[in-house]
């Protein structure tokens, strides 16, 4: 890790450390403008889908491993958050988030 307090949050949390490689690459290949509307549509599906897999690998890892450290005072706000995501996915109206400054 590349300072202390970095390497006790990755402990605490249990982060997974995902990342966009080579997104930009892709974008290219299929001819699609780093810039434009299609890209960030794009970009969506894709941070859509990457997310729904870290909760699905980080339950699984919580059934194994049991919750992180950090869980029971961080759960209300993580669970907020997955409730928020889903309504997203559903195309909730904008009055149905919970504590968001900008709705999505």
């Amino acid at each position: 890790f590349p300072s202390r307090a970095i390497a006790e949050k990755s402990f605490a949390y249990r982060t997974l450390g995902l990342g966009y490689a080579n997104l930009g690459s892709i974008l290219m290949k299929i001819g699609i403008p780093y810039d434009s509307p299609q890209a960030l549509a794009w970009t969506g599906a894709i941070t859509s889908l990457m997310t729904g897999e870290a909760y699905a690998t980080s339950a699984e890892m919580a059934k194994e491993l049991g919750h992180f450290n950090a869980y029971p005072r961080n759960a209300e706000a993580m669970l907020r958050v997955m409730r928020n995501h889903r309504r997203a996915a559903y195309n909730a109206s904008a009055n149905e988030y919970e504590e968001l400054t900008i709705p999505p």
